[in-house]
């Protein structure tokens, strides 16, 4: 295969190890982007879900009425659920 010197590729991640994914490719180079950070609320289920993926959009769903009708406080936050894996991608935003 012909080297393409016109072909760049960014790779964007939170959690990807930079300095072994640089190595891996011949000590590409890293660039650092500086960011906000936001406070994170991390909730967990008192029992193991057979569905947790349809328990976690029901949350999402709940959590969203709750905070928007009860007062000004938080009115303006975002909500986010993060499938874990493709396949709750998949399941999550195709269906």
């Amino acid at each position: 295969m012909k080297r393409r010197l016109d072909l760049h590729l960014i790779v964007t991640s939170a959690t990807l190890d930079a300095e072994k994914f640089s190595k891996y490719f011949f000590n590409c180079n890293i660039f650092t982007i500086p960011r906000r950070t936001f406070p994170v609320e991390i909730l967990y289920t008192k029992q193991p879900e057979t569905d947790y993926l349809d328990a976690a959009l029901i949350t999402v769903l709940q959590i969203h009425l709750r905070v928007a009708f009860s007062s000004f406080d938080g009115a303006g936050r975002d909500r986010f659920c993060m499938p874990v894996s493709v396949r709750e991608n998949e399941r999550t935003f195709l269906n």
